[in-house]
């Protein structure tokens, strides 16, 4: 007597992916099961984009653009049940800051050029107002002055290239009432 037993899919581990941002992107799924899954029972999906959905074991995006990371999940199912393993790609990214509104006058404004997101991480930042280069991370305005607006463009780069964001800083006065 031969005894065979069934199972669901299984979905093997990711390996990481550090895709560069213009590239194609490729990542297999691997998986087992008693039966086996058929390429039409795996399919990939994007975690809060319910339109994004790619039949086959292979997730495949050409010219990756940093507006494409989040999380994909592969999904397989035989006849017995589904299940599903996700993967993050991360993509270099420039940081992304809203305008900075400050006063003339204001004392120990510090900005800083940073990038949580740029894969591999950020070894060289610097910031470029004016036309000048800063060779540091962090901007000091002080004071502000009326003078200290404008655009300043913090810069970084790492192995893969370079990318840049710049901050807008915008300085209003104190206006004072005084009573007659």
């Amino acid at each position: 007597m031969v005894l065979s037993l069934e199972h669901g899919p299984e979905i093997q581990p990711f390996t990481k992916q550090q895709p560069v941002e213009g590239s194609r992107f490729v990542i297999s799924c691997y998986v087992s099961g008693k039966p086996a899954p058929t390429a039409q029972q795996i399919w990939w999906t994007r975690q809060n984009y319910n339109s994004f959905r790619q039949q086959g074991n292979q997730l495949v995006i050409d010219n990756i653009q940093k507006e494409q990371s989040g999380t994909y999940t592969c999904h397989a199912q035989n006849t017995l049940t589904p299940s599903g393993q996700s993967n993050k790609p991360v993509l270099l990214s420039s940081p992304n800051f809203n305008p900075l509104i400050l006063y003339v006058g204001q004392q120990n404004v510090q900005m800083t050029c940073s990038s949580s997101q740029a894969n591999p991480s950020s070894f060289d930042y610097w910031w470029t107002y004016n036309k000048q280069n800063y060779s540091s991370s962090v901007y000091n305005l002080q004071p502000v002055t009326k003078t200290s607006g404008g655009n300043y463009i913090c810069n970084g780069r790492n192995t893969v290239g370079t990318s840049s964001s710049t901050v807008t800083v915008v300085v209003q006065l104190y206006l004072f009432f005084v009573k007659p």
